[in-house]
């Protein structure tokens, strides 16, 4: 064998090697490319029901503090503080993340959790409290504002279970 020969067979062997190579890179490439899209598709799906399961935790709190609140008197004025309005309103707001049914049903509570809101501001005067009617409109809208929470609610977890 003379070297010239030898210089070929080194040479054709670099080159099918740097071939395989370079098909294995390209491989290794799309293999990469198909891991970082089922990577980022999880990593939405997660951030997805991350902000559904705050959405219905925040139904969940107005719910428990409505069921705890004690009526109003002609004495006494109902507290609502701290409703989570802003952040129904922020995830009604936020594209995609509710259906179109779920949707109706968050937006109806959110809507009556201002109502309540509203009545209790309007409750801190005495006057409005003595009034006949009152006491039935404020356990009314209560019980409608629960009863709306909860279908939302149960809307949710419906969603999220599918």
């Amino acid at each position: 064998m003379d070297l010239s020969a030898i210089a070929l067979f080194v040479v054709a062997t670099g080159a099918v090697a740097a071939g395989v190579f370079s098909f294995l890179s390209w491989q290794l490439q799309r293999q990469n490319a198909q891991e970082n899209r089922q990577y980022k598709e999880r990593l939405r799906l997660e951030e997805h029901y991350f902000k559904l399961h705050l959405v219905w935790q925040e139904l969940r709190i107005a719910a428990v503090l409505l069921q705890n609140l004690t009526p109003p008197t002609p004495e006494c004025a109902p507290s609502l503080e701290g409703l989570p309005v802003d952040q129904l309103s922020e995830a009604l707001s936020t594209k995609d993340l509710l259906s179109a049914d779920v949707s109706t049903k968050v937006r109806v509570a959110r809507d009556d959790l201002v109502q309540m809101e509203q009545l209790a501001a309007n409750a801190r005067a005495a006057e409005v409290r003595r009034q006949a009617s009152f006491d039935r409109t404020f356990l009314e809208q209560q019980r409608r504002t629960l009863t709306s929470l909860h279908e939302a609610s149960d809307a949710i977890l419906t969603h999220l279970r599918e």
